[in-house]
């Protein structure tokens, strides 16, 4: 459903009877300045574009062109002019959804009809509200080797462009960077790197999309985050039939948890869990297996953090290789 606020004036109010004459200039400066998402003048949430225009007129009639159509037109609103509004006017319309529309504004009496059938009014197209709330970021590819990660932004086929934000689990800004975007397909993915990765802790990443309004950046709601966590860098070591995993530490981690299998690729089972303030262990077992001397085995480590009250793993995950070393024993000669 779509509605129209009058801003800094009441519709109705008492019109000087010098402005009661009818006027003959035209809508000058038909433009949008400004989108909102919120609640204006106790209204219900909702998305809200702002339109203003000069002009001298008694009253004027705004209407919507009707999507699809432009022959048709739907009226509006009425605008009355009062002592205060010195030839300017403003008004903020109502969307229930993010969507793109086109106005036109004419000279109108008090009832709303236009002065003149000739006159073409003023017309206002690609008047865009804010974006709607974007899908949270995905993962594309973790780079173990090289601190950079590789995330995907699914266009909404309406921003003009997209804002990502790395900040940290209690919101702490690391950076923020914009990217282009495509209006064109609901189905584009933009690709964003992000380097350094910001290893060693718990890492959120929003996005949220953005219009330009009169050459300024307007933005619309972050997404949920993406989360990952990781360690700056895991280390193995192996002897006496077991492993030692260190660099643990991941700040605003909750917990992490240790699998380890004989293959790279599968098979792996749980050794242990530890806490947050664990940075080093030791594990012999994993599942109903031990750690043997003389073998190869392969490790990752999960870690678990907090969204919205409850606890997460995270997509991202250490690994690495490890050899346990045999152990010897220095006989006697002789023996």
């Amino acid at each position: 459903m779509l509605a129209i606020l009058a801003l800094a004036w009441t519709i109705g109010g008492v019109v000087p009877p010098e402005m009661m004459s009818r006027a003959s200039t035209v809508v000058q400066e038909l433009k949008q300045v400004d989108a909102v998402y919120g609640s204006l003048n106790g209204g219900e949430v909702a998305h809200y574009v702002m339109i203003s225009w000069k002009g001298s007129a008694d009253y004027y009639a705004v209407y919507q062109v009707i999507p699809g159509d432009p022959e048709r037109e739907e009226r509006l609103q009425v605008i009355a002019a009062t002592e205060e509004m010195a030839g300017q006017f403003t008004v903020a319309i109502r969307f229930a959804s993010a969507t793109t529309a086109s106005f036109r504004v004419y000279e109108c009496d008090e009832k709303g009809d236009k002065l003149s059938e000739d006159d073409p009014g003023a017309r206002l197209d690609d008047v865009k509200t804010l974006p709607g709330k974007q899908q949270k970021p995905k993962l594309s590819y973790w780079y173990r080797s090289s601190n950079r990660v590789d995330l995907r932004i699914d266009s909404d086929g309406y921003s003009e462009g997209y804002q990502v934000r790395v900040e940290g689990a209690k919101g702490k800004k690391f950076t923020t960077k914009n990217v282009n975007g495509s209006a064109v397909s609901g189905s584009a993915a933009l690709a964003v790197s992000l380097k350094p990765s910001y290893r060693g802790r718990v890492v959120h990443v929003k996005v949220r999309g953005y219009v330009n309004v009169g050459g300024v950046k307007k933005y619309g709601s972050w997404s949920d985050p993406y989360v990952y966590a990781s360690s700056k860098k895991l280390k193995l070591s192996g002897y006496k039939d077991a492993i030692t995993v260190s660099g643990l530490k991941v700040k605003n981690a909750k917990k992490k948890a240790i699998y380890i299998s004989k293959k790279k690729n599968k098979g792996f089972k749980l050794a242990k869990k530890v806490g947050s303030k664990t940075g080093t262990v030791k594990v012999s077992q994993y599942g109903k297996k031990y750690v043997h001397s003389d073998r190869t085995y392969y490790v990752r480590v999960y870690y678990y953090y907090k969204l919205n009250g409850k606890l997460k793993k995270s997509e991202v995950y250490d690994q690495g290789k490890v050899y346990i070393k045999p152990t010897y024993f220095n006989l006697p000669v002789g023996y």
